[in-house]
C-alpha cells in the first residue's frame, strides 16, 4: 500500500514508535506532534485542500501510518479539520489576511492547536455554553470563566509538546448586557515552555490504554483579547443556534473523517491476530474494505463544504452520522473480538491490541458521541426535515429491514404525539395506534419532540412512552440506513462478492430477530449461508493479510519470534544477586 507517507515507516521518528511504552508521557506527545507534522506534510495540503474538502485531505485520515501513534492522528484531526478548518473560512470568507501567518504556521505544525467548546457542565448542549467573552469599551474581549462546571474539558492545552499552543475557544459573546450567542475566539495559550497569563489549564490523568493526548481543564480568568479575537463578524448573522452550527460547521465534516480511522485499524487488528493464530477467525472481521468503499463514497456531500456550511449542514451532518455509526459500531465490535482470540497478549500494549480497542472507545465520542447524533438524526429523518439516499434495490433484504424500521418508528412518534396533546385530547395507545399511520404532522417539531422527552415533572407521563419506545431503536435505524448504503458503495467498486456477502450476513446479525420474525431467512439459513461465505474466504487468508497492506505498520512482538525474544530479553529481570535461605515449604 502506497500512500504519501510510506517512506516515513523507516525513519527513525517511527521505527522508535514500539518503544513509545518506556517514555514518559511528556516525552511521548511531543514525539506524537513530530510525527503528526511529519504526516501531514507528506500530504502537502494547502488552505484550499482543506476548506473544499478535497480528495488529498479525505486521503489524509485514511493513512495507515496513524496507527504507530494514535495521538498524532489525534493531533491533525484537531489541528486540520478544527482550528484550521474554522480559522481559514474566517480569513477567506471575511478577509481576514491577519491572519494567514497564523493559518501558514498551523498547517505548518509550527505550533499546535486545540479546539476548546466543551465544558466539564456543558457535552453536546453547546448552546448553553457559559465561557463568556465581554466586549469591552476599547473594542478589545475579556474571556472568563464564571463558575468551575464552566471550565473547558479534555481539550490538550499545555504546554507538553515543545512549540507554541494556540485555541480556537468557543465562548458566549456579550455586547452591552446582551447576549450574541457562542461565537469562535483565537487564543493563544501558551508559549510552548509556560501558559499565558490568567489561563490555568490543570492535568487530567492519561486514558487507561490508550496513548497520551494530555487531555486538560482550562481555566480563563478575565484573560484580555484584542479586537482581532473574534472570529467572524461581531454582528450574529442568523440565530443563536444556527450561528453556532454554521460555526461549528467543521464538527459535522470531523464526524466523518474521525470515523475513518476505524479502517486502517481494524486492517492493523486482523492482519496482527491473522499472523498470530493464521486461524479463520479473523475471516468475519474483513469488513474493513466495504468501509472505506462506504467512506469514499459520502465524500460527494462534502463538495464545497465551505460555500455551502450552513445551507447542506444538516445533510453533511446525516451522512456523518451514518458513517460513523456503522464504522464505530462494526469497528468495536470486531476489535474487541479480535483481541480476545489471542487471550492475555491481547491485553498488553506492545501488542497493539488493547491500545487500538481502547483508541476506538475515544474515537467513538470524539466529534460528536454517536448514540446522541444517531437520535438527533432519526428524529430529524421521520420528521422530513431532509432525507438521505433512498435504497437503489426496494427488494433487497437491507432495504426491506430499513423501511420496515422507518415505518414502525413513525408509527411510535405519531402515538407520542398524540399521547403528549392536552389531558381532554389524549387516546389510549390502543386508538392511538394504527400501522397506516406512519407520517408525522407536518405541524409536529423537533423541539416538541425533545419536550416530550423531557418535559416538566407535571407531564412526565408523557415523557415515558418516548424514552421506553423510541429512543432505544434510534441507533437500530441509523445501522439499518448505514448498512444499506455501506453495502451499494461496495457493490459499485466490484469488492470481492465473498467479502460482500460477509458484510451483509455481519449486519443482519446485528438484528437476527427482525428478519426471522418477518420470514426473510430463518436462523438455520442463515448459519450455513455465513459459513459458506466463511469457508470460501478462508484460503485466501494469506491474501486478504497482504492487501491489506499493514505488515508494514505491525510492531506487535507476538508476530515476530525473532522481535519477540528480544522483547523478553530487554525486560527487567528480579533481583538475583542474592539467594533466599528460607525453606519455601514453610512459606
Amino acid at each position: 500500500m502506497i500512500t504519501p507517507s510510506s517512506k516515513l515507516i523507516s525513519t527513525p521518528l517511527f521505527q522508535s514508535a514500539s518503544r513509545d511504552e518506556r517514555l514518559p508521557s511528556k516525552d511521548r506527545l511531543r514525539l506524537a506532534h513530530q510525527r503528526a507534522k511529519a504526516i501531514s506534510q507528506s500530504y502537502d495540503l494547502s488552505v484550499r485542500d482543506i476548506l473544499q474538502c478535497t480528495e488529498k485531505f479525505w486521503d489524509l485520515h485514511l493513512d495507515p501510518l496513524f496507527v504507530t501513534d494514535f495521538s498524532a492522528w489525534t493531533f491533525v484531526v484537531i489541528q486540520l479539520n478544527l482550528a484550521a478548518g474554522v480559522i481559514g473560512y474566517s480569513s477567506h470568507q471575511d478577509n481576514r489576511h491577519d491572519l494567514n501567518y497564523t493559518l501558514k504556521r498551523i498547517i505548518e505544525f509550527d505550533v499546535s492547536s486545540a479546539f476548546l467548546m466543551t465544558e466539564l457542565g456543558h457535552g453536546l448542549d453547546a448552546i448553553h455554553l457559559e465561557t463568556t467573552a465581554t466586549l469591552l469599551p476599547n473594542g478589545n474581549f475579556d474571556l472568563h470563566t464564571p463558575r468551575e462546571e464552566a471550565q473547558k474539558y479534555m481539550a490538550p492545552t499545555l504546554p507538553d509538546v515543545g512549540v507554541p499552543r494556540i485555541g480556537v475557544v468557543m465562548a458566549r459573546l456579550s455586547v452591552d448586557s446582551q447576549d450574541y450567542g457562542v461565537r469562535p475566539f483565537l487564543v493563544p495559550l501558551n508559549d510552548g515552555k509556560s501558559m499565558f497569563k490568567g489561563i490555568i489549564a490543570s492535568r487530567l490523568p492519561d486514558r487507561p490504554g490508550a496513548t497520551p493526548i494530555g487531555h486538560a481543564l482550562t481555566h480563563f480568568n478575565h484573560v484580555i483579547l484584542p479586537k482581532e479575537a473574534l472570529l467572524g463578524p461581531l454582528k450574529p448573522e442568523h440565530s443563536p443556534r444556527i450561528q453556532l452550527l454554521s460555526d461549528t460547521w467543521r464538527v459535522a465534516i470531523g464526524t466523518a473523517t474521525v470515523g475513518a480511522l476505524v479502517i486502517p485499524v481494524v486492517k492493523l487488528v486482523a492482519s496482527i491476530v491473522g499472523i498470530y493464530s493464521k486461524k479463520r477467525t479473523i475471516i468475519n472481521s474483513q469488513h474493513s474494505t466495504v468501509l472505506e468503499a462506504f467512506y469514499k463514497s459520502i465524500r460527494v456531500h462534502f463538495d464545497g463544504a465551505s460555500k455551502y456550511r450552513t445551507e447542506r449542514l444538516q445533510i453533511r451532518s446525516a451522512y456523518a452520522t451514518l458513517f460513523k455509526a456503522i464504522a464505530i459500531r462494526l469497528g468495536k465490535a470486531s476489535i474487541a473480538d479480535l483481541g480476545d482470540r489471542c487471550g492475555a497478549q491481547g491485553l498488553f500494549g506492545f501488542n497493539q491490541l488493547i491500545t487500538a480497542e481502547m483508541t476506538m472507545r475515544g474515537v467513538a465520542i470524539a466529534e460528536g458521541d454517536t448514540l446522541v447524533l444517531s437520535i438527533r438524526l432519526v428524529f430529524e429523518l421521520l420528521l422530513e426535515r431532509y432525507s438521505v439516499s433512498k435504497p437503489r434495490n426496494q427488494q433487497h433484504p437491507l432495504a426491506v429491514h430499513e423501511v420496515a424500521l422507518i415505518k414502525e418508528l413513525r408509527s411510535l412518534l405519531d402515538m407520542s404525539k398524540d399521547m403528549s396533546l392536552d389531558r381532554g385530547g389524549v387516546r389510549t395507545r390502543e386508538e392511538a395506534y394504527s400501522p397506516e399511520k406512519v407520517m408525522p404532522s407536518k405541524e409536529t417539531s423537533l423541539d416538541h419532540l425533545l419536550e416530550v422527552m423531557t418535559p416538566p415533572e407535571k407531564h412526565a407521563h408523557r415523557s415515558e412512552f418516548a424514552n421506553t419506545q423510541i429512543l432505544p431503536r434510534a441507533c437500530s435505524l441509523v445501522e439499518a440506513i448505514g448498512c444499506r448504503m455501506a453495502y451499494e458503495a461496495a457493490s459499485e467498486v466490484g469488492i470481492d462478492p465473498l467479502l460482500l456477502d460477509l458484510f451483509y450476513f455481519g449486519c443482519v446479525e446485528r438484528d437476527l430477530g427482525w428478519y426471522v420474525e418477518n420470514r426473510v431467512m430463518s436462523r438455520q439459513t442463515f448459519f450455513r449461508d455465513e459459513q459458506r461465505a466463511i469457508s470460501g474466504l478462508l484460503p485466501s487468508l494469506e491474501t486478504l493479510i497482504e492487501k491489506a497492506g499493514m505488515k508494514p505498520y505491525i510492531t506487535a512482538k507476538i508476530c515476530d519470534e525473532g522481535g519477540w525474544k528480544e522483547f523478553v530479553d530487554g525486560l527487567d529481570v528480579g533481583d538475583n544477586t542474592q539467594i533466599s535461605t528460607r525453606d519455601p515449604s514453610r512459606l
